[in-house]
């Protein structure tokens, strides 16, 4: 009776969370929740969505490519200073500033890439780490980036108007929307199986004709191109830069958070930007106190992530949408 009773409700909460209706509730509520909630939990959801993109940036490196890279708050934080400073020596806007900022990050995904095409495992790990390191203490404070003060960035006004809350949650959502669609047109295709190639096997994929160096400088850069697309909408979402926000621990964080959802789940990404942003959020509407709420976020991240990844009541198995 017992095991009937669990099994009813697993199978209609797996229909429920399949694919297609997964997407359209997901949509929804991406229209629908930043205008209904106000413009506090706006900003809250635009974080959400920015995370999402830097955790999507290592679900392409490290769940598509099998490759890892503790990298990636350098990458965040090279996209959020290249805004800054165009618009502060250049008055470029943030749609003038953003595409550069993506052309950085992919150069230096590609820089980084290149111990990639000898290093492996723990060896690639501490390079890249790093990067991060030197990123975080000699880069990002230096005083001609502001030093620990930081520095301030203004949303743009035109040709859209981004200056509000709301509005700025819909561009970082939009373009989390393009991210999220243009990985998954990748996995699918060809470019997706000679990443799974590599990842399986990289010996067997180069008997197979793939090239191996090529399609690794290249999902480095990829990954680099998108985290500093995160790192600049999180610039100017928060209007103003802290280097502490890109210290070397992020990336840990980032890793250790697309270990938790899944390496290869795009709606496993969204989830980590849910969890990296409102758990603390919620928690912190608990108990006022920072030093309070820290007990009860931590918890519920730890239950959140042994149900997400336990399989319990196959929720991981309808978020995956299809893994190699």
């Amino acid at each position: 009776m017992s095991t009937l009773s669990l099994s009813l409700p697993d199978e209609r909460l797996r229909r429920v969370l399949s694919g297609p209706t997964l997407w359209a509730l997901l949509a929804v509520a991406a229209v629908i929740l930043p205008a209904a909630l106000g413009p506090y939990w706006a900003f809250v959801i635009g974080q959400a969505a920015v995370v999402s993109i830097i955790v999507l940036s290592l679900t392409l490196l490290t769940g598509f490519a099998g490759q890892i890279s503790l990298a990636q708050s350098a990458f965040v934080g090279a996209g959020a200073y290249t805004c800054a400073q165009l618009a502060l020596r250049l008055g470029w806007n943030m749609f003038e500033a953003l595409p550069v900022a993506v052309a950085v990050g992919f150069f230096l995904g590609v820089l980084v890439g290149i111990p990639a095409l000898r290093l492996r495992g723990i060896y690639l790990a501490i390079s890249t780490l790093g990067l991060a390191v030197v990123a975080d203490r000699l880069v990002f404070q230096l005083p001609q980036l502001g030093g620990l003060n930081g520095l301030s960035l203004t949303r743009p006004r035109g040709p859209v108007d981004l200056t509000s809350n709301l509005a700025m949650a819909y561009a970082c959502l939009a373009l989390l929307l393009i991210l999220l669609l243009t990985l998954w047109r990748l996995r699918d295709g060809r470019t997706g199986w000679w990443l799974q190639a590599i990842r399986d096997d990289e010996r067997a994929a180069e008997i197979a004709g793939v090239d191996v160096a090529l399609y690794k400088l290249l999902v480095f850069g990829y990954s680099g191109a998108a985290a500093a697309l995160g790192g600049a909408l999180l610039g100017y979402l928060s209007l103003h830069l802290n280097p502490l926000d890109f210290n070397a621990l992020s990336s840990v964080s980032y890793l250790a958070l697309v270990v938790v959802v899944g390496r290869r789940s795009l709606a496993g990404a969204l989830a980590g930007g849910a969890l990296w942003v409102v758990i603390p959020q919620v928690a912190e509407g608990i108990s006022r106190s920072a030093s309070q709420a820290l007990p009860i976020a931590l918890p519920l991240l730890l239950v959140v992530g042994v149900f997400f990844t336990s399989g319990r009541f196959k929720l991981r198995e309808a978020l995956r949408l299809g893994t190699a």
